[in-house]
């Protein structure tokens, strides 16, 4: 039996109760490195996995980062044939962000650019909403979001987050004319239409 567990953005104060006393309780518990190392000091019987180990985990509490069912790795492991008997969430990454920015997020557009590109797609979701939440990855950082907007004139006000309840969080304000000095893959930016 295979249980997938969101383990929330980093911290486990952020994670359900359900999910912590699950891991409490499991035998077998994988992660990949980042995830073991913020877990480890609170949960020390978690084996660090890479990617090519995954197909040989069927058994025991394999632990992702946020909500494994949001623009996580839900998917991808059933199209690996990798069975699921349960999957346990925790908050995100852009909700734990919407709470410390104090921004409602009800009407916000949700988007990853893991493994995406920066194309007429994302521009056009961008226009055609007044927030846009986006998951970043190393190619499609902070810096790299609001130089590709800016370039096709778009003027926007970012708030980014990164290291979202780890050591060295930061949450920065963005004005549309400000330089975005962050280029952390492990970021979370709101973009806001200062119009709204």
């Amino acid at each position: 039996m295979l249980i997938v567990i969101g383990v929330g953005p980093g911290k486990s104060e952020y994670m359900s109760v359900r999910a912590y006393r699950t891991i409490k309780n499991a035998s077998k518990v994988y992660a990949f490195k980042r995830v073991k190392e913020e877990l480890e000091d609170e949960f020390t019987h978690i084996n660090e996995i890479s990617v090519k180990d995954l197909k040989d985990i069927t058994e025991g509490v394999l632990l992702l980062s946020g909500d494994p069912s949001f623009f996580g790795a839900v998917d991808y492991l059933k199209r690996e044939g990798i069975a699921i008997d349960e999957v346990i969430p925790s908050i995100t990454a852009f909700q734990y962000l919407m709470s410390k920015a104090q921004v409602n997020w009800n009407e916000a557009k949700t988007y990853s650019l893991h493994g995406r590109e920066l194309d007429d797609g994302f521009k056009t979701i961008v226009m055609n909403n007044d927030k846009v939440i986006v998951l970043c990855d190393k190619d499609n950082n902070p810096k790299a979001i609001k130089k590709y907007l800016d370039e096709k004139n778009i003027k926007r006000k970012f708030i980014v987050g990164t290291n979202l309840s780890q050591n060295g969080e930061i949450i920065k304000t963005y004005d549309a004319d400000d330089e975005i000095d962050i280029e952390n893959s492990l970021s979370v930016v709101i973009i806001i239409n200062e119009v709204v």
